[in-house]
């Protein structure tokens, strides 16, 4: 029986295996690959020349730069603010800081674009206290100031004609009303403490112009209008500065009485009329 078996699988292998051997193999035929359109000679080379002009110019601007054909101007500067409209109804004091604007002069252009930042004090109020009610014998001094801080973008024109010079500009962003309190060593004017009592922010735009005066030897280029030399010029500026609102606080307006403290907050806009006078420097 099992001899049987073995000729029956072997007779339907053989089968199989004939069948399999007739059967043709299949044939595939390949796609046709698709050529790249070839590229015109012409077509790259003004390519080519496009990007090689792009770099030469972009190089001419470079070496300009490092050969000198700009400058950078440095005003520093007195600040005097003098409040105008609702500001100087609730603020009579003049605020007296310092003003400084750092310049990149565009190669032979009258044009400076820059950064300005001025702070000053529109009061400040001083007293000797004792340093607590458990510690009278230690006198301390208590010191509380009115402050605006201005930093803005500037944007300058500025000509020159011989010994003389003068300037239009317009700048605008951000002005910071602040009252702080501080507490200093009587011996060492040192500060101990301090606190803010009132803090806003505000937008501000202002414009303006001013005179300068050459102090130092320097040589003006018109045809590359810059300096040859490094001068140093006597300026003078006048600013309309235009502010807004704002909560602050005056000279007076903080009460302290029997261990408390009370706030006179006022709230106006912050116009401000500016005169400058200071020093310009071209390097």
């Amino acid at each position: 029986m099992r001899r049987l078996w073995i000729v029956i699988l072997v007779v339907l292998l053989g089968s199989l295996l004939s069948a399999v051997a007739q059967q043709k193999a299949p044939v595939l035929k390949a796609k046709p690959k698709k050529q790249p359109a070839p590229k015109t000679e012409v077509g790259g080379k003004e390519k080519k020349k496009q990007k090689k002009s792009a770099i030469q110019t972009g190089e001419a601007a470079i070496d300009q730069l490092v050969a000198g054909n700009y400058q950078v101007a440095l005003d520093l500067n007195l600040f005097l603010g003098f409040p105008r409209g609702e500001f100087k109804e609730n603020n009579t004091h003049v605020g007296v800081g310092l003003d400084g604007s750092l310049f990149y002069h565009f190669p032979r252009t009258p044009l400076l674009v820059g950064l300005n930042v001025a702070f000053n004090t529109y009061g400040t109020t001083r007293r000797h206290v004792p340093l607590s009610m458990f510690i009278p014998d230690v006198t301390v001094e208590v010191e509380r100031s009115n402050n605006y801080l201005i930093i803005d973008p500037v944007i300058r024109l500025q000509g020159h004609l011989g010994w003389m010079s003068a300037y239009a500009e317009v700048g605008g962003g951000l002005s910071r009303l602040y009252t702080k309190t501080t507490v200093k060593d009587l011996e060492t004017d040192k500060e101990v403490l301090s606190s803010e009592n009132l803090s806003d922010i505000t937008w501000n735009w202002w414009a303006g112009g001013g005179l300068g005066v050459v102090l130092s030897s320097g040589e003006y280029d018109p045809a590359q209008q810059k300096w040859t030399s490094n001068p140093l010029l006597l300026q003078i500026g006048f600013r309309w500065l235009s502010g807004g609102e704002a909560e602050y606080l005056t000279p007076g307006d903080v009460n302290v009485e029997y261990g408390s403290v009370s706030y006179n907050v006022r709230s106006s806009r912050t116009d401000l009329w500016v005169l400058l006078i200071g020093i310009s420097l071209r390097e």
